[in-house]
């Protein structure tokens, strides 16, 4: 069993990676539900939390954390991301955080960033929000295709 009181027991980050490893959203949902100190980061932008829809993590008392990496209209880099996500009160820098994005390409950087800052233990949710086939409705993985908890507003 983990630490954490699961089955599922996360790896230790890998050393020659920029973060600790790629995650499928069902596995990230296990550690979010069993984990107290687990942080969901959704680092996408609020037109896409707002017309596709966003996490919702209601059901396991807990509340994903927006900050989008890219910020709009240039879609550059957000330069005050690491400032945003721990004025969000992400600030353990042990807890295991989940990044997602729409595909698992802006996770990865956001964790690789955020990894380099001292956080341990970055995951980045590897199919996203929308899964890898997400210009069709075939799509098998990603936090929806999944059936996992979300809303849109």
């Amino acid at each position: 069993m983990g630490s954490n009181g699961s089955d599922f027991k996360i790896k230790q980050p890998i050393v020659e990676k920029d973060y600790a490893e790629n995650i499928s959203a069902s596995e990230s949902w296990t550690i979010l539900e069993s984990d107290s100190s687990a942080v969901l980061i959704d680092v996408r932008t609020p037109a896409e939390w707002s017309n596709i829809g966003r996490p919702d993590l209601s059901s396991i008392s807990k509340t994903p954390t927006f900050v989008s990496w890219l910020v709009e209209p240039d879609m550059a880099i957000n330069s005050k991301f690491a400032e945003e996500v721990e004025g969000a009160g992400v600030t353990d820098k042990n807890a295991p955080i989940f990044f997602l994005c729409k595909s698992g390409k802006r996770s990865q950087d956001a964790a690789c960033f955020m990894t380099k800052l001292g956080y341990k233990r970055c995951f980045n949710i590897s199919n996203g929000f929308e899964g890898s086939a997400s210009s069709d409705d075939n799509s098998t993985d990603g936090w929806k295709a999944t059936n996992l908890p979300w809303e849109r507003s």
